[in-house]
């Protein structure tokens, strides 16, 4: 079972928004209904992505280099943040404000004074709560005068078979509603796996682990099998890094990765989401450094009740 617009009664306003450090269009996907203005990233293949599925504007540029007036020329109702996420992990060093990628986040901060969008979203990684950088984006809206809500939140917790855990935060000129009870999806690991990449099938040869790989590795790796409940978070480096980047399925003896087609659906992403002409390392990449939808539009619901 994949997201649908209306999935477990989870409805989100028509609200006109702008999808900053918009990656493959996490946002735009767990949100259909809003009307997004534009999509600004630096990637030029998650544009390629992004274009493949949305008719959005996307703009491939450093979101520190918008200005304040474009930023105001949108008129937007809502801006959704998803900054880069490595200035706040171990593997990222944990420099928080003094990591270079955290610039734009700081520019967008630095904005809203100037724009007081009526509502903001965001998006990171659990630790970005103890961060400089969220106590910086606390002081402004406090001074701007919003109200805040922020909470944890994993897939693992809806009925979604996957694990990832992240920060999210609302902020709105007008009070927020209480979270709402947790909606419960129900949703198989069995019912996203690819029946025809069975321990036989040709295709599923090149996701497999060789063998050197499982022996070396074995004890550490993040093995499931269908009959699992979840599996780990699928991390920018499945394909290139075999420990703490994502789950091995058990084919026959051995296990392989899963296909990007398969994490996509794990995140949420429908089967007619288009990933043309990506290699696998590409595609779980890409897919790494986005949403987990049932989460993003559970909290985007949120936003239905302000006037």
């Amino acid at each position: 079972m994949l997201l649908t617009p209306h999935a477990a009664g989870l409805e989100c306003p028509q609200l006109r928004t702008i999808e900053l450090f918009a990656g493959i269009g996490g946002m735009a996907a767990a949100w259909p209904e809003a009307e997004v203005l534009a999509a600004i990233d630096i990637n030029q293949l998650a544009q390629r992505v992004y274009q493949q599925n949305f008719s959005h504007r996307y703009h491939v540029q450093e979101i520190e280099s918008l200005s304040t007036e474009a930023l105001r020329g949108y008129s937007a109702d809502c801006w959704w943040l998803s900054p880069p996420c490595q200035p706040f992990t171990r593997r990222g060093t944990l420099r928080d404000l003094a990591d270079r990628r955290c610039r734009g986040f700081q520019h967008i901060v630095e904005a809203l004074p100037h724009c007081r969008p009526a509502r903001l979203g965001l998006e990171n990684v659990v630790g970005f709560e103890n961060s400089g950088a969220h106590r910086l984006l606390l002081e402004q809206l406090e001074i701007l005068g919003y109200y805040v809500r922020s909470r944890e939140l994993c897939p693992s917790q809806l009925g979604w078979p996957n694990r990832r855990p992240r920060f999210y935060l609302l902020a709105s000129l007008q009070p927020l509603p209480d979270w709402q009870v947790l909606p419960q999806w129900k949703c198989s690991l069995a019912s996203l796996i690819d029946p025809e990449l069975g321990p036989n099938a040709p295709q599923a040869s090149e996701l497999m682990l060789a063998a050197s790989e499982q022996q070396r590795y074995f004890d550490a790796l993040d093995r499931v099998d269908l009959c699992s409940e979840h599996t780990a978070c699928f991390a920018g480096s499945y394909g290139k890094t075999i420990l703490h980047a994502g789950s091995y399925l058990q084919c026959g003896a051995g296990f392989r990765r899963f296909s990007p087609r398969e994490v996509a659906r794990l995140l949420g992403f429908g089967d007619a989401f288009r990933l043309d002409g990506l290699s696998h390392r590409s595609a779980w990449k890409l897919l790494g450094n986005s949403l987990s939808l049932p989460c993003a539009r559970y909290v985007l619901s949120h936003l239905t009740d302000v006037r």
